[in-house]
């Protein structure tokens, strides 16, 4: 037998021994006993926050989308098809980009508390969907009825969210905090208190005052924060809501 193949462990340590077989290709069964490793703890799942915190943090981590998510939450103050759900949130959002459609949208709201799918009920069904046949000499003549659409209801934690919104002293908080451009969101406020306005219109506009040249600011960093704070909206163009219009007031 070659060096390499020849058995060095001690006989004892197997159940047999090579001489009791004398073949050169016998492989001993080892006899000993193999140490398993010890499980690894599992990792616990981490604790579902409570929904007026998933809610919450669901808002702040869109802040463009607030305006958005809040609206369908009160749209959704009685239930609504998925359909005028979603035409509710074209609306809302007619004059921005998003890359969440309206079906996203609404999974976000529902994953966090705020909303919940009602599914609608039908007497005597239990699947998806019922079937039926149909027709004495054609057995195999089969009529599908589907299960009709559910609702979108807002929850209460949903409505307690939307309703605790201040606009006024969100508006004023956002003045405060950002008082060197004051005048610009004033300036904006009461244009669009006039009459609805492009964002063209107020792109020149943001361009012409003095204070918005160094550092560069354009229009779309006032109307962003302005319409999360619920002082102005979209309606066929940028217009002052009632909120706007009183704090505006407030500084003339």
């Amino acid at each position: 037998m070659p060096a390499y193949q020849q058995n060095t462990c001690p006989d004892s340590a197997y159940g047999q021994s090579q001489a009791e077989y004398g073949d050169e290709n016998w492989v001993p069964e080892f006899a000993g006993t193999v140490e398993k490793p010890s499980p690894q703890p599992q990792k616990m799942p981490e604790p579902k926050l409570p929904a007026p915190q998933r809610i919450a943090a669901l808002i702040e981590g869109l802040p463009g989308q607030k305006e958005v998510l809040f609206g369908i939450i009160d749209f959704c103050r009685t239930p609504q098809s998925p359909l005028d759900v979603d035409e509710r949130t074209a609306l809302i959002r007619a004059n921005r980009r998003s890359v969440y459609s309206p079906v996203v949208l609404r999974k976000l709201l529902e994953e966090a508390g705020a909303l919940e799918y009602q599914e609608a009920e039908v007497a005597g069904a239990s699947d998806d969907e019922s079937e039926s046949t149909e027709g004495d000499d054609d057995p195999d003549y089969l009529v599908v009825t589907l299960k009709p659409e559910g609702k979108w209801l807002a929850t209460a934690d949903g409505l307690s969210a939307v309703d605790a919104v201040d606009a006024y002293a969100s508006l004023r908080e956002l003045l405060k905090e950002d008082s060197g451009y004051c005048d610009v969101y004033l300036e904006i406020l009461g244009s669009c208190a006039q009459s609805p306005r492009t964002q063209k219109e107020l792109d020149v506009l943001v361009q012409n005052n003095p204070s918005t040249r160094s550092p560069r600011k354009y229009s779309g960093y006032f109307i962003d924060r302005l319409e999360a704070n619920g002082a102005i909206s979209w309606n066929q163009g940028w217009t002052t809501t009632k909120p706007g219009e009183a704090v505006w007031q407030e500084n003339q």
